[in-house]
């Protein structure tokens, strides 16, 4: 994913937001409730133009930090790391 004017970037930005701002119900707690973190997973490698754009696209929620980013490297990485357990 590169931070090109159009295409799947925006696409990414608009869901962090709307994960970000649309509570789900919780049907142990019977609440609505709001999520603290996102992953972005993409089986490709993301740009550093990407993460960037993505991050200050949702710069109106606090919780802009609490984006994980994970791309088909570090996804091998960690599976490598927990394989078998």
């Amino acid at each position: 994913v590169s931070g090109g004017a159009q295409g799947e970037i925006n696409e990414l930005i608009q869901q962090a937001k709307d994960s970000f701002s649309m509570p789900y119900y919780d049907v142990y707690s019977r609440n609505k409730v709001r999520i603290s973190k996102v992953i972005i997973a993409i089986s490709g490698k993301f740009t550093q133009n990407a993460v960037k754009k993505i991050i200050e696209g949702v710069t109106e929620y606090p919780l802009k930090n609490n984006l994980i980013f994970l791309d088909k490297e570090k996804i091998e990485g960690l599976m490598s790391k927990y394989n078998g357990i």
